[in-house]
């Protein structure tokens, strides 16, 4: 469960409005205590910058605003894979992407049991880090995702709810 805690404090915080502050908090807090670092060198395309992104880097040579638009990226795209996995049901096309890219692994605990671990590896995309947290999550417990998950379409929050996705509503947008 401390994934699925990292990775929703990270979309409750971009929505809130994360600053490059509170990104590496959470990079150096929440995120750390539950990835394991490797020294693995993560293959992904690369964006071409669009003229906005040009025009955008040369207007704020510190390059926040590109932070910005990096974090609510990767808030959208976990958000997107978080609907599809609600929508399909258990489904989760996220998670075994986040097994094939190698940004989770199955590893032997000092019990002698199996369990799924997210990897920090230099070069990965915010978006793949958050969604590892998710995948890990839901690879331990797939019936919370298959059962419990809800993604809100007036607030966009994510929530993980049996009696709320049982009504099909937000528990913060359900009538009194």
């Amino acid at each position: 469960m401390a994934c699925r805690v990292a990775g929703l404090a990270f979309l409750n915080g971009v929505t809130a409005g994360w600053t490059k502050a509170d990104l590496a908090a959470w990079l150096a807090g929440p995120y750390r205590a539950v990835t394991r670092p490797v020294e693995l060198v993560v293959r992904h395309d690369t964006p071409r910058l669009a003229t906005t992104d040009v025009a955008t880097r040369a207007s704020d040579p510190s390059g926040l605003a590109r932070l910005d638009e990096v974090i609510c990226e990767a808030r959208w795209r976990v958000l997107a894979a978080l609907e599809s996995a609600a929508m399909s049901r258990g489904r989760v096309a996220f998670a075994a992407r986040a097994r094939t890219l190698g940004h989770v692994r199955c590893v032997v605990d000092a019990d002698g049991r199996s369990t799924w671990v997210a990897l920090d590896a230099r070069g990965m995309r915010l978006r793949d880090r958050v969604l590892a947290l998710f995948a890990v999550d839901c690879l331990a417990h797939p019936l919370d995702y298959e059962r419990e998950l809800i993604v809100c379409h007036r607030c966009e929050r994510v929530f993980f709810d049996a009696s709320a996705r049982g009504r099909g509503e937000c528990p913060a947008h359900r009538p009194h």
